[in-house]
């Protein structure tokens, strides 16, 4: 992603910097975690996206929202400020609220990102609880897919920035160990192809 957006401001570069001197084996586990996480947004997204393309709204509309929500929060399992219990149990309009204030406003991602992730939150919440009817979802879905892939792409572009001297392992871990053994349990052939195309784009896997 080119832009001023994904570039980490110097303070919160320091602040990671000294986290990760103090603190190394909670920082392993942290970005372990945003692992886990970056990989259940991608199993959402090319899960919802067959969905989709089997016109099946319902769970294509829940698993794009899941797909932002769940990068969202590997992102804040980042932050050296936010432990690793406050990220785990944190609430879906507070995962908005912080990605607001902590990657938003820091140009980390653009405001397109947050408009996003709430947009797909109230179609989650509207085809999930019958809060609301949404006339014409399937061309809405359609519509929404490049603009989340979209943000997908930028939100990874920033966790390889804050984890750039850890990638190598990540990309280990991803080709050798918890990538495989994610998506045998979750995601069909095809899905799992799609998903190493992804990561192999981001240079994320071995």
């Amino acid at each position: 992603m080119s832009g001023p957006f994904s570039q980490i401001p110097p303070k919160l570069l320091n602040s990671l910097r000294r986290f990760q001197r103090k603190c190394p084996e909670v920082w392993e586990k942290k970005y372990l975690l945003s692992t886990r996480r970056l990989m259940s947004s991608l199993f959402f997204f090319v899960s919802a996206k067959r969905c989709y393309e089997e016109e099946n709204k319902l769970l294509s509309a829940i698993g794009y929202y899941y797909s932002l929500f769940h990068i969202s929060k590997a992102l804040l399992f980042l932050l050296p400020n936010y432990s690793i219990d406050d990220v785990k149990g944190i609430t879906h309009k507070k995962v908005s609220s912080l990605v607001l204030t902590d990657f938003i406003q820091r140009k980390m991602l653009s405001p397109k990102f947050g408009v996003q992730l709430d947009y797909l939150r109230k179609i989650r919440e509207a085809v999930n609880y019958g809060m609301d009817s949404w006339i014409g979802l399937y061309k809405v879905l359609g519509d929404e897919e490049p603009k989340l892939l979209s943000c997908v792409d930028e939100a990874i572009s920033v966790f390889k920035e804050i984890c750039k001297d850890n990638i190598r392992h990540i990309s280990t871990i991803i080709g050798d160990g918890i990538g495989d053994d994610l998506m045998d349990s979750y995601l069909s052939r095809d899905e799992e192809q799609e998903v190493v195309r992804i990561l192999s784009q981001h240079n994320l896997t071995t």
